[in-house]
């Protein structure tokens, strides 16, 4: 009897073994299709940075840009691009996928590209995401899934000396005076909007600021101020706030650096819980 019973139990275990091969194939066969959506994903962020300058009788200076991109997988939902629409004026859009992972990163590739194509039909920060938000909704709305996103997308006039901000439930920017003012982006009702793919007909609005010499201005994706620590206390605005003044005085890299070294201080991890991308941009003298 025993004999007899070995038969099954053999033709079990090499089924069980099977399964086990069939499923390491499908893990490694997932794992490089996340790599290579990975290597794409880094591969759209920009390599180098337009140069912006003002370029107009009396006025004079150029934009600086500097980054850094965490995301909290192999693929993340954060990203951003910029966009010159003229040799003084630029298009700035940074966006927060829902979620993270291959989804997200989905997401990411439809709205990349749509982007290119709505600057070269319009430079009006409020338009441009009446437009985005319109495709975006039709295309995930036939997915029977909701899947929206924060934005904001801000155009940065030098010949005019302005600033118009859209924004599409994003977080506010945070803006760094000539003399040294850390502070949050004042956007008044009007250049405020609900994220994108939750409302396929909004009209969006856009705001107006003056841009000055020695002026910054800092993007960033919650992923950074929703950061927790052991005792899942989160690191919030008041500690980004507080990072950037006592760092105030540093260039541009260095300062997004020393805000990513603050902020792993605090949660004593290497790593993130969700994405996280910071840009930042300064108007500066030639």
């Amino acid at each position: 009897i025993s004999l007899l019973d070995v038969t099954p139990q053999r033709q079990a275990q090499q089924q069980l073994e099977l399964y086990a091969a069939q499923l390491r194939q499908k893990n490694a066969e997932m794992e490089s299709d996340l790599r290579l959506a990975r290597d794409l994903q880094y591969a759209f962020l920009p390599s180098s940075y337009p140069d912006v300058r003002a370029d107009v009788p009396g006025k004079s200076g150029h934009l600086n840009f500097a980054h850094v991109y965490h995301p909290s997988g192999m693929v993340g939902g954060d990203f951003f691009d910029i966009l010159p629409v003229s040799k003084n004026r630029v298009l700035i859009f940074v966006a927060d996928v829902m979620g993270h992972g291959a989804r997200a990163a989905l997401v990411v590739a439809t709205i990349r590209g749509l982007l290119e194509q709505l600057a070269k039909e319009t430079q009006d920060p409020g338009e441009f995401m009446t437009r985005l938000n319109a495709a975006y909704s039709k295309i995930f709305s036939a997915a029977g899934d909701l899947m929206f996103a924060t934005a904001c997308c801000v155009r940065f006039d030098l010949a005019n000396g302005k600033i118009h901000h859209a924004n599409a439930g994003h977080p506010l920017p945070v803006v760094i005076d000539p003399d040294g003012t850390v502070r949050m982006a004042r956007v008044p009702e009007a250049g405020l909007g609900p994220a994108l793919g939750l409302f396929p007909d909004v009209k969006y609005g856009h705001i107006e600021a003056d841009l000055m010499l020695g002026k910054r201005v800092l993007f960033y994706t919650d992923g950074l101020t929703e950061a927790r620590n052991a005792e899942q206390r989160e690191f919030s605005e008041d500690g980004m706030m507080n990072t950037l003044r006592g760092h105030v005085s540093k260039p541009l890299k260095p300062l997004l650096d020393a805000l990513i070294y603050d902020v792993m201080q605090f949660t004593d991890q290497a790593v993130f819980e969700d994405d996280v991308c910071l840009l930042g941009v300064s108007y500066e003298p030639d």
